[in-house]
């Protein structure tokens, strides 16, 4: 196995047990006899990443609104979606199908560059599942001074997996480690396209290792 991404996709806040985490296994994994090296695709490291989907995600909520107005037989209104969504669907209804097709084009060329990691001879990327271990209640509540703050928000949460939802690679979230306090932590395994069975042989190998299954939360 090669390769492991140590640090935050868009350079903010990562929490150190987070980041331990994905130390331990990568021990974890030296120890079962695989190389690994650190190292990530560097489209990951593009900031401008998010914005170039805008128009898909936007056109997404815009086709949802449709939808559910269909489904309730009249006319939706703000009151009926989640501000950020709404305001979304609003900005879909002023981009121009040009906009959209670009946004497929990106995104096409964004999963190949991706993809060209593996290509060169990795087999696993591991991350962190998250950049913190437990989020803040409110950290994703909706705000009228700045409707979209919850999808920064969860970008800078979700950093590590958003990458390959777009790409539609297959990836595993695995709880290998704990805090003092008790609560898990997520680390990401994610392999090529198609890969799935790589992945899975990887994962369980790694549940032998460092088995959770007994684990129970204190109480």
């Amino acid at each position: 196995m090669r390769g492991w991404c140590p640090r935050p996709l868009d350079d903010g806040h990562i929490d150190e047990e987070c980041l331990t985490a994905v130390r331990n296994t990568v021990s974890t994994l030296e120890n079962l006899g695989h190389r690994v090296e650190e190292s990530w695709p560097n489209a990951l490291q593009d900031p401008k990443a998010g914005n170039k989907f805008l128009a898909l995600w936007s056109t997404n909520m815009s086709v949802a609104r449709i939808s559910v107005s269909s489904m309730l037989g009249r006319p939706v209104t703000k009151d009926d979606f989640e501000l950020m969504n709404w305001i979304m669907a609003e900005y879909a209804e002023s981009t121009s199908a040009t906009a959209y097709a670009q946004a497929i084009r990106e995104t096409t060329n964004y999963r190949r560059a991706i993809a060209q990691w593996w290509a060169d001879g990795f087999d696993i990327l591991v991350t962190p599942t998250s950049s913190l271990v437990s989020p803040l209640l409110g950290m994703f509540d909706n705000d009228t001074t700045d409707p979209m703050r919850p999808m920064r928000a969860s970008g800078a949460f979700l950093g590590f997996t958003q990458p390959f939802n777009v790409s539609g690679q297959p990836a595993i979230s695995l709880p290998l480690h704990r805090t003092a306090a008790g609560l898990p932590v997520g680390v990401q395994l994610v392999a090529a396209y198609g890969r799935d069975d790589i992945l899975i042989r990887l994962a369980a190998q790694l549940e032998q290792a460092m088995p959770w299954a007994h684990l129970r939360p204190p109480l």
